[in-house]
C-alpha cells in the first residue's frame, strides 16, 4: 500500500509500516533511513528502537 492523503485505503488496528526514506546519488553516494510503525486505536507507535539522532563523520 502507498499511504498518502488521497489514498482512500483503511488503516485498521495493528496494521504495520515499514518506512524507508533513501536518498542516493548513483556512483557517488547513498543514505538511508528507516522506521517501523503500528497502527494503534489512538494513532500510531513507533516500534524502531534506533536513535533519531545524526552522528557527524569525517572521512
Amino acid at each position: 500500500m502507498f499511504i498518502a492523503t488521497d489514498n482512500e485505503a483503511i488503516l485498521e488496528e495493528d496494521m504495520v509500516f515499514h518506512l524507508p526514506i533513501c536518498l542516493r546519488k548513483p556512483g557517488e553516494f547513498g543514505i538511508g533511513f528507516s522506521e517501523t510503525v503500528r497502527i494503534t486505536a489512538t494513532g500510531a507507535e513507533r516500534i524502531t528502537t534506533n536513535r533519531l539522532s545524526l552522528k557527524e563523520v569525517f572521512l
